[in-house]
């Protein structure tokens, strides 16, 4: 005699059929989107454009125009505003990759998940921002603008400013012409009598 056939309700069938859990929560790729969120610097301070489809994506760069005073009498004529367009292409996809046998897992005394995905989502923030400031140091190398009129990256030498500070144990110190310019927080030096 056959053993009788019992209908289950699995609660991670979809529509009762399929994987045993395809309705159970992603939860690690959420912790490591949120520890990405968490460290990441540069996301927020740039801006960031979505691309759906494709390989690159343009978006239209405008000028700037400038400001004067008026006097009365003068005649006010327009002005041209130049325009220009960038076109980024789509980088490769940037990952962190990592396997967690389930077996392993599950005979382990203590969570591994939790760890993997902090350090999984520092990971790819820690490159995501060396990305960012690599093109902006990039960008202020560059030479050519391709909007008419505006620069493109320089290097400003002022050849009478003295900035050597020794004897200064702030990140403050007296240039030449008596203001104070702003050091980087890894100067140190000792304040003289």
């Amino acid at each position: 005699m056959a053993p009788p056939s019992t209908s289950l309700s699995r609660i991670g069938h979809i529509n009762s059929a399929g994987n045993d859990d395809a309705l159970f929560l992603k939860q690690f790729g959420g912790e490591i989107l949120t520890e990405f969120g968490r460290t990441n610097v540069f996301k927020e301070r740039h801006f960031v454009r979505q691309i759906s489809n494709g390989k690159s994506t343009q978006f239209p760069m405008v000028g700037s125009v400038g400001s004067a005073y008026h006097t009365p009498g003068d005649w006010i004529d327009g002005g041209a505003v130049p325009h220009a367009e960038m076109i980024l292409t789509i980088d490769g996809l940037l990952i962190s990759k990592l396997f967690i046998a389930q077996i392993d897992e599950l005979m382990n005394h203590y969570d591994v998940r939790g760890p993997y995905a902090t350090e999984l989502g520092r990971e790819l923030a820690k490159q995501y921002d060396f990305n960012v400031a690599r093109m902006g140091v990039l960008a202020a190398r560059t030479t050519v603008n391709a909007l008419t009129g505006r620069a493109g990256g320089e290097t400003i030498a002022v050849a009478n400013m003295d900035i050597s500070c020794t004897g200064w144990t702030r990140t403050r110190c007296p240039t030449p012409s008596g203001t104070n310019a702003r050091l980087g927080s890894r100067w140190r030096g000792t304040r003289r009598p």
